[in-house]
Parts: C-alpha cells; structure tokens; sequence
C-alpha cells in the first residue's frame, strides 16, 4: 500500500540562518515555489526534508505555518511526533497556522486517507501553550475543480515562563478518518486529489 512518506530526505536542518525558511517533502513543489517567488526566492532557506525527520531548530520561527500536511498524518503516533516539532520549533510569543481537512472535508487526499478535523480538534492535539487566536474554515478549488473544505486555525505560543506552570494536554478524540472518496475524479497527474 501506499504511504504519505515514500522518500528519505535530509534530516538535519543543515546551517540555520534567521531567514524565512520553506521545508517541504517534495522537490517539485519546493522548485515550484522558488519560480512563484522570483524576487525573494534567494532570501528564503529551502528544505527538501520530511517534517517528522528533520532536525528543526528550537525556538527558531516566529511564525511557522503548516498547510496540508496534519489531515496526511493518519497515524496517532506520527501525529503526536508532528506536533511536537512545532511546538519545539516555535518561538515564544511566536504564532503557529495550520491548515487542513475540514470535519466535513476530504476524506481521501492522493488516494489516501486522511484525518479530517474541526478547529476544536486541531487545537486540542497543540495543547494549551498554543492559544487559539482564530480560527476559520475556507473552500478551496483543486486544479481539477473540485471543493475541498479547510479549517485553518491561528494561534500564539505562550511566553516560556507561562509554559513552565502547566503541563501540555495533547488530545485526538474526536477526529474523523473516513473510508469514502473525495468528489475529485480529475485523471490528470498533477491534480494529486483524487
């Protein structure tokens, strides 16, 4: 069967500079990315590295966002593992957005399943450090057309000091992970929704 991780990128993070960084499991999408962004693309640290094996520096982004890649962890423990990079990752009073399948989303991603969740659920996995500044759902068209609901969730790391006198609480009640298709039955390669 086939799994989200088919590939064993880098896993350290390399030289760390302070300057806008982008990680990502594939090469085409970084290389695609770095066309988009012409005028900043030098500025940026480009990763090619799975985010559950590289080596993330801690306490090094002010913001770190993540799109499309929670709803791909269906495995608890691959799940704990993720949040638990952005959690180290994060600097203090720095902000972390994650965006993924909506509750009533996509239910296969890629010929995949997927984890689905509600801005409740989301939030829970983070633990309480992280709060929840917004949060927002967002329909989002594939290439091929077809819908697919998001949930985006804002929040903003607590100061070191207010995350020594709690413990976090990390939860994945709730979550949905359905056998059902997604509407998208695009045959193109690149489509990657189907």
């Amino acid at each position: 069967s086939r799994r989200w991780r088919t590939r064993s990128p880098a896993t350290s993070w390399g030289a760390w500079s302070p300057s806008p960084a982008w990680l990502d499991l594939s090469v085409a999408a970084l290389a695609q990315a770095q066309k988009r962004l012409p005028n900043v693309g030098s500025l940026v640290a480009w990763q090619h590295a799975e985010v559950l094996a590289v080596e993330l520096p801690v306490s090094a982004f002010d913001i770190r966002h993540g799109r499309a890649v929670a709803h791909a962890l269906t495995d608890p423990a691959d799940r704990a593992r993720y949040v638990a990079q952005v959690r180290r990752a994060v600097k203090p009073d720095g902000f972390v957005l994650v965006a993924t399948f909506a509750e009533d989303g996509p239910t296969r991603c890629s010929g995949l399943d997927v984890v689905r969740d509600s801005s409740a659920t989301l939030h829970d996995e983070f633990g309480n450090d992280l709060q929840l500044v917004e949060s927002s759902r967002e329909e989002h068209s594939t290439p091929c057309g077809a819908p697919q609901l998001f949930t985006y969730c804002l929040c903003r790391s607590e100061p070191l000091a207010a995350r020594r006198t709690r413990s976090p609480s990390y939860s994945t009640r709730d979550r949905v992970v359905s056998p059902y298709r997604s509407r998208c039955r695009c045959d193109s390669a690149d489509c990657g929704h189907s």
